[in-house]
Order: structure tokens, then C-alpha cells, then sequence
């Protein structure tokens, strides 16, 4: 390679190293794109439902993000001796980011969605339990960060996600979310709020969609 032709790296984003002949590796180096995976479906659930719970729980997402890259830069730790990884490893952001997604949605499940079967809450609270696990073993398990660095960032993520949804549930619910609603531009968007619906939102959609179908084949057979 002559000094004229350009250095060629790698996308890091979604660049995972593992050893090539560990079932277990490859398999949680797939686990640990799950981040990347929720921020794809925030983006598509925002533009297709036009959701502002999930919106505002897309910025608390960011907002910890950024609150990690600080932390990263004031810590300044490597994030593991002989790591595959690059960067600063205190705290993970991996962690700390399924550590917020964790707590959020589980506080609005139990608050907000009307889900009658408390067993399915619980089912939903075990099955998110077991992906925020997953990912966070997947830092240790690949090299990427040490054990401390995982807690250390899962237990920020908790932190910051329970405190987030303080100020989400009593604060831009109350405050905010009215105000926000009445804007001719999100009534343009036609943008809702789910958490605020009493009843079932998903029924009350099939309903609506039911009705529609028979009156329009009611119309046709008119």
C-alpha cells in the first residue's frame, strides 16, 4: 500500500469480534446488536404509529446515551485489558442502555397498559428480564468489557430510566403532553397518546377496523 491510497477501517457500529469455532459466541454476538435492533423498531413504530409515549421514550434512550458517553470520557477507563473492543470501557454503554430500556417499559407496562392478565404483565417483565441479561453477558462473555464495567453501566441505565420515567409520568404527562396534543402540527402528524386511553387501545383499534369493513360491505351490497 503506497501512502497515496486511503486507510480502510471498519463500520465499529455493528462490527462484533468472536471466536469463530464457539457456538455460545456467535450466537450472543448477535444478542449484543439487540440496541440497535430497539432503535430501528423505535423509528419504525414512531413513523407508523405515530406514537409520542414511544417518541418520548426514544429520547430518554438518547438522552442516557449521552450521559454515558460523558461518563466514558470522565472515567476514562479501557474497556478491558487485551479487549477486542475500542474506546472506553466505564461504564458499558450496551449495559447501561438495556438497563434503561428495562426499567422504563416495564414501570409503563404495569402503569399504563390495560392489560388485564396480571400473569401476562409478569410474562412480559421475565421475557425483558432475559434479553437485558443476555446482552449484558454478551459484553463479558465476548471480551468487550469486565464484569464491573457491565454492573456498573446496567446499574446507571436503571438509574437513569426510573428517574426518566418519574419525570415522564409526572411531568410531560401532566404538563407537557397536553399542551404538546393541542398544536395544530400534531394534530397534522397525527400524533396520539396511548397511555392516556382508559380502555383496551389495541380493541378499541380492531373495533374500529371491524366497523369499517362491515359498513363498507354493507354499502356494496346496498
Amino acid at each position: 500500500m503506497t501512502d497515496s491510497e486511503p486507510v480502510l477501517t471498519s463500520l465499529s457500529l455493528t462490527h462484533v469480534e468472536f471466536r469463530s469455532n464457539d457456538l455460545v459466541a456467535r450466537i450472543l454476538a448477535y444478542v449484543s446488536l439487540t440496541p440497535i435492533f430497539l432503535i430501528v423498531s423505535y423509528a419504525t413504530t414512531i413513523f407508523w404509529r405515530r406514537d409520542l409515549d414511544v417518541a418520548v421514550m426514544l429520547g430518554g434512550q438518547l438522552a442516557n446515551e449521552g450521559i454515558n458517553a460523558v461518563l466514558k470520557d470522565f472515567v476514562y477507563r479501557e474497556a478491558r485489558p487485551g479487549s477486542v473492543g475500542k474506546g472506553h470501557g466505564m461504564p458499558s454503554s450496551h449495559a447501561q442502555f438495556m438497563g434503561f430500556f428495562f426499567i422504563f417499559l416495564n414501570l409503563y407496562i404495569y402503569r399504563r397498559m390495560n392489560i388485564q392478565s396480571t400473569w401476562l404483565k409478569h410474562i412480559n417483565c421475565s421475557l425483558l428480564l432475559a434479553i437485558t441479561a443476555a446482552v449484558c453477558l454478551s459484553r463479558t462473555y465476548l471480551h468487550y468489557h469486565t464484569v464491573p464495567q457491565t454492573v456498573a453501566g446496567l446499574v446507571i441505565g436503571l438509574t437513569v430510566g426510573f428517574v426518566y420515567y418519574v419525570f415522564y409520568e409526572f411531568v410531560l404527562r401532566t404538563i407537557v403532553y397536553p399542551r404538546v396534543l393541542s398544536w395544530r402540527v400534531s394534530r397534522w402528524l397525527l400524533l396520539r397518546d396511548p397511555g392516556g386511553f382508559e380502555g383496551n387501545w389495541w380493541r378499541a383499534e380492531y373495533d374500529l377496523y371491524r366497523g369499517a369493513t362491515v359498513a363498507r360491505k354493507v354499502s356494496k351490497k346496498g
